[in-house]
């Protein structure tokens, strides 16, 4: 993004490139990127500009340091707090197993139960996307082993087949 950045002769695009680019930065997952984006600061006003949050002192007795201080609480407690929400009961796996022996037992129309319990993760504290298309996307589809993967797809299968006999 910074080579695109300094390709551009536009200001109106240098300023885009410096948007797309500071929504991308991540030091914390890419540590490189902390010293491109100095480097790059260095000779490009517009990208020092967007980066000041970063490259700027603050004075610790300053509105800016006591405001940076309340959102780092506020981050702390919010962490502390998704750290410490209780695992659901019964876990998600074995919801889906529940409505995997439904669906294999005679019950296809528990496939939409099935469903929804693949959106849930340990300490999810409601149902995640019920309109994902993508079955595979879902943590229950990721968190399963293959032997579920399996049954889930023949799960699937069973339903379709029952609900297209039942539809004229």
């Amino acid at each position: 993004m910074i080579g695109r950045f300094q390709a551009t002769r536009s200001t109106k695009n240098r300023r885009v490139w410096a948007r797309v680019t500071e929504r991308a930065f991540n030091p914390w997952r890419e540590p490189d990127h902390l010293e491109v984006i100095f480097a790059a600061c260095q000779t490009s006003v517009i990208l020092a500009k967007k980066f000041a949050w970063l490259l700027k002192p603050v004075m610790l007795d300053s509105p800016e340091a006591q405001q940076m201080r309340a959102d780092y609480l506020e981050q702390q407690r919010l962490q502390s707090r998704a750290r410490h929400r209780p695992l659901l009961d019964p876990p998600p796996q074995e919801r889906i197993a529940r409505l995997l022996h439904q669906c294999e037992t005679g019950n296809a129309a528990t496939w939409w139960h099935l469903t929804l319990a693949m959106t849930l993760e340990p300490h999810s504290t409601h149902y995640g996307d019920e309109r994902e298309a993508n079955l595979t996307a879902l943590p229950g589809w990721k968190a399963a082993d293959v032997t579920t993967r399996t049954r889930m797809v023949e799960a699937a299968k069973t339903y379709i087949l029952e609900t297209a006999l039942r539809t004229p």
